[in-house]
């Protein structure tokens, strides 16, 4: 097999979406090896590999790039993520609407707007809360329909009570009925996720994505194989060169 170089050059102008298009392009990169280097607004990934393979990582690439830029906060201090962004980012690819729920039950705001979801929490945060609405949504896979699942999927998150308590609830509160022997709303689906939120909500058992003590935020666990060298004019750097942005800025505050 033949293996070829290719230069890969692209404009991100911001810290923030520095980081998360290295993390798009770690996922996949895969075992690849490549070559990166930082200087200004600038990444440039040299990569070696089979052409076709070349090809279809610089597609990929090269489609998601602009979104990422987008990616970054505005005027108001929220992030814009386009819902293919998120598609491509994170899966299993959750409904935007249930995803944007799940972001306001960890306590951050969101928005839908066309296709786009903004919100004031970060890529890091926005992971981790994904993560957690992919689980739950498993831990209600019995539920009988997509509507009903996302709504105990929500109330799990907030209260942690499993499907059949939660059920009760909404009977006992004419919130949910049964139909042959299947939950249904009895009431609008939108008036009924509000008045269970009111019932199941307790200040003890309110969710958090906080770091575990211990438990740190690295890039590398976004790559999942190959080797990956920092470049700077032309000399191998021994660490991330985000990671020297981050620190400047914490002796600066």
């Amino acid at each position: 097999m033949r293996y070829h170089s290719q230069s890969m050059v692209f404009n991100i102008p911001t810290t923030v979406s520095k980081d998360l298009f290295l993390n798009y392009a770690l996922k996949i990169i895969g075992d690849r090896y490549v070559h990166v280097e930082s200087k200004g607004d600038k990444i440039t990934l040299n990569m070696q590999g089979e052409r076709g393979e070349l090809h279809t990582v610089i597609n990929r690439l090269s489609m998601i790039s602009n979104q990422i830029n987008n990616a970054v906060l505005d005027n108001d201090g929220s992030y814009i993520y386009d819902n293919e962004l998120l598609s491509q980012l994170f899966k299993p690819q959750l409904q935007l609407k249930y995803f944007k729920k799940a972001i306001e039950i960890y306590g951050f705001d969101a928005k839908i707007d066309e296709n786009m979801l903004i919100t004031n929490a970060n890529y890091f945060e926005i992971e981790r809360i994904h993560k957690k609405a992919a689980k739950a949504m498993r831990e209600m896979i019995s539920a009988q329909n997509r509507d009903i699942q996302r709504f105990f999927s929500l109330l799990y998150m907030k209260s942690n009570l499993d499907m059949f308590e939660m059920g009760n609830i909404g009977l006992e509160n004419d919130i949910l009925k049964m139909v042959d022997g299947k939950f249904h709303f009895a009431i609008d689906q939108e008036i009924a996720y509000k008045k269970m939120q009111e019932l199941v909500d307790k200040p003890e058992l309110r969710p958090t994505i906080e770091v575990p003590e211990g438990e740190e935020i690295n890039l590398n666990d976004f790559f999942e194989g190959g080797k990956i060298v920092f470049l700077k004019n032309g000399e191998e750097l021994d660490s991330s060169p985000f990671d020297i942005v981050k620190e400047t800025k914490n002796r600066e505050e």
